[in-house]
């Protein structure tokens, strides 16, 4: 699945979600127990950040760089903000750059507008998964402007310490 982000703004609030008119409840708007929570809780120390040029992070690398090269119609190599895995699992939020680390000229790809706008950042999420012993990605943003990773708590059952910045 692919996900561009171009000016969406999300608004996470504290406590129970209310019920709306008409007796559509709270959950419709994602409200969790606190069972929920507590079943989701995990400390950061279960993650493990891939050291540079171990075969687990260049795999990871490798697989993320082809929907951000896609997106942005270039080759990207990129420079990690958080790099997260469990071993089954991997997070990474990170600043796509050119292959001689030079910045992306966004004004050559098919995000110039929205970039130019501020309505997208310079920065992608992705989620990937290892299965059969490869890393697949799941799911990717490009130009997040807010916590996207966020979606990726209930709709794949991963608990929140995941993505949040050590």
């Amino acid at each position: 699945m692919r996900q561009i982000i171009a000016g969406a703004l999300v608004v996470l609030i504290a406590g129970p979600a209310p019920a709306v008119a008409g007796g559509v409840p709270g959950a419709l708007f994602g409200a969790r127990s606190g069972a929920d929570d507590l079943a989701r809780s995990t400390t950061l120390a279960a993650y493990t950040t891939p050291g540079r040029g171990t075969k687990d992070r260049a795999e990871i690398m490798d697989a993320a760089r082809g929907p951000i090269s896609a997106d942005l119609g270039q080759t990207v190599i990129f420079v990690v903000i958080e790099l997260r895995t469990d071993g089954e699992w991997a997070y990474l939020h990170a600043t796509p750059k050119n292959p001689d680390g030079s910045d992306i000229d966004w004004s050559k790809t098919r995000l110039a507008e929205d970039r130019e706008a501020g309505i997208i950042d310079d920065q992608v999420m992705v989620l990937l998964r290892k299965t059969r012993g490869r890393w697949a990605v799941i799911d990717h943003v490009t130009g997040p402007t807010d916590v996207y990773w966020y979606t990726w708590v209930d709709t794949y059952g991963l608990p929140e310490a995941f993505f949040m910045p050590r």
